[in-house]
Formats: structure tokens, C-alpha cells, sequence
């Protein structure tokens, strides 16, 4: 397991030294070819699925999801950033996502769980679905990754949690046994990656995304 990055500065606007959003960075760009890569890898092997019998196609294809896997391996770790993920730092930057609730979110997704359907139709994604050999469970839990271990996650400041779910997510990028199928993709990429976007989102507008927390003192 990589060494965290180092804390934010106390006081600082935003955490990992990363720019202010108002500065002419090349992060939203960057965000916006990471959703296109992940598409384009969904939806090609959705084509495989199909149509892969055929060997020369099943190789064409092939060649665009090694190439769209590439990008985002390679989005990992922008220059000079320890933040690995482009989509949720882009995403943290341009929403001033407030670490403390997305850690408690993803805790609960990990712990608690959520029902597939509110995930899939709160974030508009198709990927929630039982795919052959999953447990037909009605909720969907995020699973780690080992070494990542809820424990030792369980304690870690925000900014810290934050860097290790990313982490997370990025071994699951770098795990070729996950592009075999669509359904492989969507089970262990995909999935990741829309939890951490509703995680971060949910920090931004918690009522919205039924994720606020009661205040034990309220009458």
C-alpha cells in the first residue's frame, strides 16, 4: 500500500496543495475524458459480449478497451499530484466536496450498504443489476480491495480515507481480470466509481441525497 499523501494545510482552501477551481487547470478536461474512456470500455465489451465469436473482432475490440484502460491508468497520477483518481479530484476541486461526510457516506456503504435501485436511479447508472454468480442481494455494498482493510480504514483522518478509497479504485483500474466482460467491468470498476461520485455529491447536498445525518441533541 502506497504512503498517504501529506495532510492538507490547516486553514487551506483546498486539500492536497491542488489549485482553486477558478484556476486554468487542465482537471475538468481530464474529467470529462475519464467518463468518455469508461463509455467507451462499457460499451465495448458489451459488444464483445455479443458479437465476440468472432476472433478478429473479438481482437479489434480488444485493442479499444486496452487503449481506453490505458488513459485511465495513466489519469491516475497527474503530474506533481499524490491524488490518484482524476474524476473524483476533479470532482473534489470544482464541488468543494467536504471530506467528514464523504467518509462517513462510503463507511456506510461499506458497512450498511444501499438498495441497488436508489443507487442506480439517484446517479442514473445501469450498472447495479445482479450479474451471474453475484449474491442476489438487494443492496449494494462497496467491497475493498485488499490490503485495504475497513479497520484500519475506519480510523484514518478524512483526507487520509479519502486517499486510500482512491487508491482502492485505482488497483481495481489496474486489475486486468476485470475487463473480461462487461459485467466483470461494471461489477468491480464501474460500481467503485459511481459510489465514490454519489459519496462525493452526497457530502455536497446531503438532504438531496438522503445521506444527512441526525442531530442526536434535536428535539
Amino acid at each position: 500500500m502506497d504512503e498517504p499523501p501529506d495532510p492538507p494545510e490547516v486553514g487551506g482552501d483546498w486539500p492536497f496543495g491542488l489549485p482553486p477551481p477558478d484556476t486554468d487547470t487542465y482537471w475538468w478536461p481530464a474529467l470529462e475524458q475519464w467518463l468518455h474512456d469508461i463509455a467507451v470500455i462499457r460499451t465495448t465489451l458489451e459488444t464483445i459480449d455479443l458479437l465476440g465469436d468472432n476472433p478478429e473482432l473479438h481482437r479489434r475490440l480488444m485493442h479499444v478497451v486496452e487503449d481506453a484502460r490505458g488513459r485511465l491508468q495513466e489519469a491516475r497520477q497527474p503530474p506533481s499530484q499524490r491524488v490518484r483518481t482524476v474524476a473524483a479530484s476533479a470532482l473534489l476541486m470544482r464541488a468543494s466536496v467536504d471530506l467528514a461526510p464523504f467518509q462517513s457516506t462510503m463507511l456506510d456503504l461499506i458497512e450498511k450498504g444501499m438498495p441497488r435501485a436508489r443507487l442506480a436511479s439517484m446517479m442514473k447508472a445501469d450498472a447495479y443489476e445482479h450479474v451471474p454468480g453475484e449474491e442476489t442481494d438487494p443492496l449494494y455494498r462497496y467491497q475493498l480491495r485488499p490490503p485495504y482493510d475497513l479497520e484500519l480504514l475506519r480510523n484514518l483522518a478524512p483526507w487520509e480515507f479519502f486517499d486510500r478509497l482512491l487508491g482502492d479504485l485505482g488497483a481495481a483500474i489496474e486489475d486486468p481480470d476485470n475487463y473480461r466482460t462487461k459485467s466483470a467491468f461494471d461489477q468491480h470498476v464501474f460500481r467503485k466509481h459511481v459510489a465514490l461520485m454519489f459519496a462525493c455529491l452526497a457530502s455536497i447536498d446531503p438532504v438531496f441525497y438522503g445521506t444527512q445525518r441526525r442531530d442526536p441533541d434535536a428535539s
